[in-house]
């Protein structure tokens, strides 16, 4: 599973990277993608296989796919499942939801007996 939060402020979710990279055209991909992670945490980064070209008056698309980007990173999952506004399908909320508990619980433990 992938999570792209999206310019709308909406988590996306795809089944694969490759999907992700099949659903927004390559014109759009750099501005429309704000984060790409996946269900574990793992960043992915757009990767040019060619770039797009635009002319004065015309534009071609180029073509791109999403590559693992450096260590995974469950609280910039956290972060990004938290900023979100909507998901979309908005089937998959609830597993997103449960998704953030979890990390929150992982990554911020609640303070023990006179800790605060």
């Amino acid at each position: 599973m992938i999570i792209a939060l999206e310019e709308d402020k909406v988590l996306h979710v795809y089944a694969s990277a490759a999907e992700a990279a099949f659903e927004v055209e390559a014109l759009d991909a750099a501005e429309t993608f704000l984060a790409v992670l996946d269900g574990e945490g793992q960043r992915y980064a757009i990767r040019w296989i060619w770039p797009n070209v635009r002319g004065w008056v015309s534009a071609r698309n180029g073509e791109y796919e999403f590559v693992p980007s450096g260590p995974l990173d469950r609280a910039g999952l956290l972060a990004m499942l938290r900023s979100s506004l909507l998901v979309d399908p908005p089937e998959l909320e609830a597993s997103l939801r449960a998704l953030e508990a979890r990390l929150a619980r992982e990554l911020e433990p609640t303070p023990g007996p006179g800790e605060e």
